[in-house]
């Protein structure tokens, strides 16, 4: 039996790909906070792995990003990129 996203590890082992997307709210019409988790817990089967007061930031299989898209109109929808390392640089008082 093959699972859609999964990779088949030998008999009944199965790993899930998944990508971390950021789910940012951008209009105040829009789901609140809560109802969003929910569609994506819900109808993308993701995790939430951390939350703020508009944003939250979870795991769901790269098909369910387009559903998350389609569920929440008037929130950001983005796969998280790779971390950059912004150097800081110095005042100086001149």
């Amino acid at each position: 039996m093959n699972r859609a996203g999964s990779t088949q590890l030998g008999q009944g082992c199965y790993i899930r790909s998944v990508v971390r997307v950021i789910v940012l709210k951008s209009d105040e019409q829009a789901l609140s906070l809560e109802e969003a988790a929910g569609v994506v817990t819900g109808a993308a089967n993701g995790q939430i792995i951390s939350r703020d007061d508009e944003a939250l930031l979870v795991e769901v299989e790269p098909a369910s990003i387009d559903v998350l898209r389609v569920e929440l109109q008037g929130w950001s929808v983005m796969p998280q990129g790779s971390r950059t390392r912004i150097p800081l640089g110095r005042l100086r008082a001149t």
